[in-house]
């Protein structure tokens, strides 16, 4: 009776915890966490005490616990001061039939004050249920090895019974611990258990505490004991595969055996020491030797290492770009596909389809012999690599003399380690920001510039050069149309016109045919992208002529000059001699200024044609060495003294000047995994884990993710996480593009705004639920405090973890679903406007969401469609609402295929998916573009298949590609022949001859033919220059800047008069609300308050959501504040505080209510000796409540005003402290040094000392600090 009774008492009112507390360690933060637990109902509930033993506060603090399989998160405190506790707690569901002692395994996560994130591990253990607590149980102890993290845990069971022990390693997640488990068969009652700890991104030299639980099981009861490590850790790990170290390994046998293998052909073949020994030979050895120098050179700058961790890249656009590859390669691929769709980014897109497929098959090539990862790195080198030798195979193939070429690879190193921008193309900063394929396809264009004007001088390597160009455009289309605007030079001739005109054809079309499969369907749905009409300032020459190219570019223009006039006075007797060659590559450098100018009317982005302008004068350095060794030095045979020289130069002017490529590179290609914040990274992401049928993921544009790697990282939630997200980095590939930064901008306290063409707003997490619904967005990322503390006033979220720095919040409105069932008819737009300009104003408007509209081109008045309204502008829009009460959806979202299945046939059907031409269904008649992006679907059965596929265009490339494959066959030397072709067989057997030239009556003689030339090339030249020029001074873009230019110089009305220009022609950019903006800022800084409140007001009657409204609402306040309006400037600045708290200018606008003496809220402060008591507490209590910014200015009053009260010393601390939380230590200086001095005696001094030490820390003054 008595054990029933116990059992039942136990069963339902006993837990037995056995509580423990640990202190974690990690720099200046000691954290002590607490532990206790009952059980209530059947539930675990484990309460968390962590107090902060340390120096230095804490931040973002959070906790991880883990029972059996349940792991439960929970946040902790923003703000963990030193001596400060908080609590808080879990609820852990466990099986109904434990008895025992069970581990509860905990991870704190927090940030110290520089932001780096942290993490410690600590261990608990819980007795549930009732036994004997006599029955013997288990000892553990262990060794550790020191320096190579080796730990032995010893195990001794007391139970006879016990055989097998289950042993669990526990470590912060800056730590890895292998295995993390390890069962262990007991020998005579003893085991051991090996371990080993690796540091993956802790502080090397720091000691982290580690756990041990090992576990048993006897006679129905599980046995739990625990060991406890302070284990100092070493250096970082680096996750370097096995493959990767054998491929290492391989490549450097392989370099070895090369030489060796070289070593015994010249120790062996007498012929071969007769060539080398040969004077003659000595250009060739030379141009060997400096381009074996120029690669050592590059590459003894970076950490080679890095390059064979199996890791996934980071680093700028670049970290972006590997999801691709992984796509490529395990999606597209094996389905026999080079592009595709992906659900990944901009509510899906193309991949690949207005993105340059080459360098990702190269990739694809080599993980048939090395990890994807290593081919990714190695691949992103290639242009980096290939830009020397192809720098000397161009001036080889316009024959340069010796040693022009070589130079001409030299004067590559300071092209390459050009540290004046990361962002034009072709340097080493560019190429680890992202523009890898460009670098490749610069280095092959250069190759193909060359190939081009010797085929075309003499006539030969048509198919070549039709290869070349396939390679140049299938890595980049820039660089091939600069090649195309280059070749143009070759018609610039008097004789063989006609016969240069059809080797281009040739070359061009076979080129275009084998181009044909991808170009094709790329040109024909460019309208289904978006355009980046981005226009680049140059300020100043320097700009573009940095330090480190200076001495080359001055030799190429003085060089070429030179060559020039020398040519001219030798043109009678010697013909032109260089002087073609030369014209050649200035023809070039037109050939990229003019780019750079028409680029932004032809779609493409002006500042990449800048690095084509500085190689050409890096070739015409070289060429003019390489001309003036030839004429001089080579007289005495000395030629090769000048590369030696030059090499020495070079290589110690450029080696002073590499700027932080060294830097950069271990960046990159250390990798994601092997950066101190990849735990916080792994953990965000598996907190996120799922697939494209989940709903998709947003985050919070920020600088601050380039603590992970780049600040593009978590474009890559589809690899790490398996989710779709809306950013990416193709923002051109998809029509959805603009609407996704729109919703960027509602999201983040920083936004980007990448498209000038389009108006944007500001943060609003209110606004946001219906455009993250809209887009079929569950989840939000946020980083910034702004962020966070604004969406905490917003219903419909909840906060489901907080990682590290990084908050996760759920949008509980949203029902999570890619298709919906529309409430409104949709309606056909019958207007003028482009339907991307009227989808997007569509968008901006709350009032019409709940209406789309429909855009086909196909919807002419006389075809039978389903549509029933239509409407020409956006203020006409009916609304018909649609029964759909008993309306069920079921839907599967694959990469490239939706599956619906409905009971509402004939109803229309929203699928939340970008629009593009290629996607087909089955079950419906038609896919309509509907707004803002999306297709619409009438179902005329209860199962629907959308899917992509292709389409006519796609055809219609892959039949001239074959075409051009054919002609390449054709062109294939038989065996035995003698470089005979099937082609030239065919031709002798049917005696047919090639046509290799084009006649036309009548035929001009020489000098009528020079004279045509010259004219048609001074006509060209003016065409050319005066569009130039008007393109160039026409640009909106550029007028905009001149007016930025003319505002800050001071010449405000010439300024006006711009910006006014500029809203009147382009009314709906988002550079005309920057214009309207600035248009007002003219006259507030003149002073000119009347005119400056009406353009104001303007601003906000045009753009009430503007993303210059806060800003905007500031200036009218502080222009009526200051012309006597005082009262109602107040009531603007509190109408800026109420519509926009979160962003900076209402800070500004708190801060000039606090020195009119009134609290943010608007009320004001009168503080008197008879209620100086009553306000000290209001204070105190906004202050405990973090209400700073409502503490803060009471505080400031009592402070000033009244220094005898005996709560001033008070006031004073908890202002500093105010400034501490902050982060603002000029202040929390300030105020404490106040307090020291006023009340040196007072009991808050100490306190004062060490929280000015501890800021004078942070602020690097560390003799203050020691002093304090």
């Amino acid at each position: 009776m008595k054990k029933n009774l116990s059992f039942c008492i136990i069963l339902f009112l006993f837990l037995l915890l056995q509580g423990t507390a640990s202190l974690l360690f990690a720099g200046q933060v000691t954290l002590e966490i607490s532990t206790t637990a009952s059980l209530s109902q059947g539930k675990i509930v484990a309460n968390f005490r962590v107090t902060n033993k340390g120096t230095d506060p804490a931040h973002e603090v959070s906790l991880h616990g883990k029972f059996l399989q349940d792991v439960q998160s929970i946040f902790i405190a923003e703000h963990l001061s030193p001596g400060q506790s908080s609590e808080a707690g879990v609820v852990f569901d466990p099986p109904g039939d434990l008895q025992g002692t069970y581990p509860i395994y905990v991870t704190a996560f927090y940030q110290h004050a520089n932001g780096t994130s942290v993490s410690s591990a600590s261990l608990a253990s819980v007795n549930i249920g009732s036994y004997d607590k006599e029955i013997p149980g288990l000892k553990i102890s262990s060794d550790v090895t020191s320096g190579r993290g080796e730990v032995s845990i010893h195990l001794e069971a007391q139970d006879p019974n016990v055989e097998l022990v289950t042993v669990t390693g526990h470590a912060p997640d800056d730590l890895a611990i292998e295995p993390v488990l390890q069962d262990v068969s007991l020998q005579e009652g003893r085991g051991v258990a090996k371990f080993k700890v690796s540091n993956i991104s802790g502080n090397e030299g720091s000691i982290y505490g580690i756990f041990f639980a090992a576990e048993a099981r006897s006679g129905g009861v599980n046995k739990l004991a625990t060991v406890d490590i302070a284990m100092p850790v070493e250096s970082i790990r680096t996750a370097v595969s096995s493959d990767a170290e054998s491929l290492k390994t391989t490549l450097y046998a392989a370099f070895l055996l090369l030489a060796a293998l070289l070593l015994v052909v010249f120790i062996l073949s007498s012929r071969a020491r007769q060539w080398l020994f040969r004077i003659e030979s000595i250009p060739h050895i030379l141009d060997v030797l400096v381009l074996l120098g120029v690669e050592i050179f590059i590459f003894s700058r970076f950490d080679l290492t890095s390059i064979f961790t199996a890791t996934i890249t980071t680093g700028g656009d670049t970290a972006s770009h590997y999801y691709t590859l992984e796509y490529l390669r395990h999606t597209l691929l094996p389905a026999g596909k080079i592009s595709g769709w992906t659900m990944g980014n901009y509510a899906g897109f193309p991949i690949l389809q207005f993105y340059f497929p080459l360098p990702f098959l190269i990739m694809c090539l080599l993980d048939l012999a090395m990890p994807l990862q290593v081919a990714f790195k190695l691949v992103t080198l290639l242009g980096t690599a290939l830009l020397p030798a192809a720098a000397y195979a161009m001036l080889r193939l316009l024959r340069c003399p010796f040693p022009g070429p070589g130079i001409g690879a030299l004067l590559m190193l300071p092209f390459l380690f050009n540290p004046a921008n990361s962002m034009w193309g072709g340097n080493i900063l560019s190429t680890l920001a992202g523009e890898f394929s460009y670098s490749l396809s610069m280095a092959l264009s250069l190759i193909l510039a060359g190939s081009l004007y010797r085929g075309a001088v003499e006539d030969k390597w048509v198919v070549r050069n039709a290869l070349m160009v396939f390679l140049v455009g299938f890595s980049h289309g820039y660089t091939l149309l600069f090649v195309e605007a280059m070749s143009l030079f070759l018609l610039i001739t008097p004789y063989g016109f006609s016969r240069r005109v059809l080797y281009l054809f040739k070359v061009y079309a076979l080129g275009f045919c084998l181009l044909a499969f991808w170009l094709i369907p790329l040109l024909a749905f460019t309208k289904y992208t978006t355009s980046y009409h981005l226009v680049w300032s140059i300020h100043s020459i320097r700009e573009v002529v940095p330090e480190i190219l200076l001495p080359v570019v001055v030799s190429g223009v003085g060089g070429s000059l030179i060559i020039f006039v020398a040519a001219i006075l030798r043109y009678r007797t010697r013909g032109p001699g260089p002087l073609v060659e030369v014209a050649y590559l200035w023809f070039g450098l037109a050939a990229a200024l003019v780019f750079f100018v028409a680029a932004p009317r032809i779609g493409v982005v002006d500042i990449r044609y800048v690095p084509y302008g500085q190689l050409m004068l890096c070739l015409m350095a070289a060429y003019f060495l390489g001309w003036a060794a030839h004429q001089i030095l080579n007289r005495w045979k000395l030629s090769w003294i000048l590369p030696v020289l030059v090499a020495a130069g070079v290589m110690h002017w450029t080696g002073s000047r590499t700027g932080p490529v060294s830097g950069w590179f271990t960046w990159n290609y250390e990798g994601f995994e092997a950066k101190k914040t990849w735990a916080t990274f792994e953990r965000i992401n598996k907190k996120l884990e799922g697939n494209f049928q989940d709903p998709r993921v947003v985050f919070e544009h920020s600088q601050d993710h380039n603590m992970f790697g780049s600040s593009r990282a978590f474009e890559s939630l589809p690899l790490f996480a398996g989710r779709a997200t809306l950013e990416g980095l193709y923002m051109q590939a998809s029509i959805s593009a603009p609407f996704v930064f729109y919703i960027q901008t509602l999201v983040s306290r920083q936004s980007s705004q990448p498209f000038p063409q389009y108006s944007y707003t500001t943060m609003d997490f209110s606004r946001a639920r219906r455009y993250l619904a809209l887009f079929n967005v569950s989840d939000l990322i946020l980083r910034s405090s702004g962020a966070k503390d604004a969406i905490r006033q917003v219903e419909d979220y909840s906060k489901t973890q907080a990682i590290g720095q990084y908050e996760i919040w759920h949008l509980t409105s949203q029902p999570g679903r890619y298709v919906q069932m529309l409430q409104f008819e949709p309606v056909v737009y019958q207007g003028s406007d482009p339907w991307k300009q009227v989808a997007y104003q569509w968008f901006g408007r709350d009032d019409l969401g709940d209406v789309n509209l429909v855009f086909n081109e196909a919807l002419a008045e006389n075809r039978k469609t389903p549509f029933k309204l239509g409407a020409a502008s956006l203020d006409a829009i009916p609304r018909q609402e649609i029964d759909t009460a008993d309306c069920t959806l079921m839907e599967t979202i694959r990469d490239d295929e939706i599956f619906l299945e409905t009971n509402c046939p004939g109803k229309p059907h929203l699928i939340k998916v970008s629009y593009h031409p290629n996607w087909q269904v089955e079950g419906a008649e038609k896919i309509y573009l509907v707004s803002p992006s999306f297709m619409l679907i009438y179902p005329q059965d209860n199962k629907v298949h959308l899917f992509y596929g292709k389409g006519p265009w796609d055809r219609l490339g892959h039949v001239l590609t074959l075409f051009g494959l054919v002609v390449l066959l054709l062109h294939i030397p038989l065996p035995g022949k003698s470089g005979t072709t099937l082609l030239s067989a065919m031709a002798k057997h049917m005696n047919l001859s090639a046509v290799t030239d084009l006649h036309f009556l009548p035929d001009p003689g020489p000098g009528a033919r020079k004279t045509i030339m010259l004219t048609a090339l001074a006509l060209a030249v003016t065409l050319i220059a005066a569009g130039s020029y008007r393109t160039y001074v026409n640009e909106p873009n550029r007028a905009y800047n001149l007016s930025i230019r003319l505002k800050d110089t001071g010449q405000y009305e010439q300024a006006r008069a711009g910006f006014r220009n500029f809203m009147e022609t382009y009314p709906l950019t988002n550079l005309a609300q920057e214009a309207s903006y600035y248009f007002a800022i003219t006259y507030y800084l003149e002073k000119k308050d009347p005119e400056a409140l009406e353009a104001f007001e303007e601003y906000l009657q045009h753009y009430p959501r503007g993303n210059r409204a806060a800003e905007v609402q500031y200036h009218i306040g502080l222009i009526l504040q200051r012309s006597g309006s005082k009262e109602e400037g107040r009531r603007r600045m509190l109408l800026l505080i109420e519509r926009h708290p979160a962003s900076q200018w209402a800070g500004y606008a708190r801060e000039r209510l606090q020195e009119q003496g009134f609290t943010p809220s608007g009320e004001m402060i009168d503080i008197n000796s008879s209620n100086l008591d009553q306000y000290m507490g209001r204070a105190i209590s906004y202050f405990n409540r973090d209400r700073l910014d409502e503490a803060k200015p009471i505080l400031r009053a009592i402070s000033e005003r009244f220094p005898d009260f005996s709560g001033t010393p008070q006031a004073l601390a908890a202002l500093a402290l105010c400034y501490y939380k902050e982060d603002d230590c000029s202040n929390t200086i300030n105020y404490y040094q106040k307090l020291i001095d006023r009340y040196p005696e007072h009991s808050l001094v100490p306190e004062a000392y060490f929280h000015l030490g501890l800021c004078f820390e942070r602020l690097g003054k560390n003799i203050l600090a020691e002093h304090a």
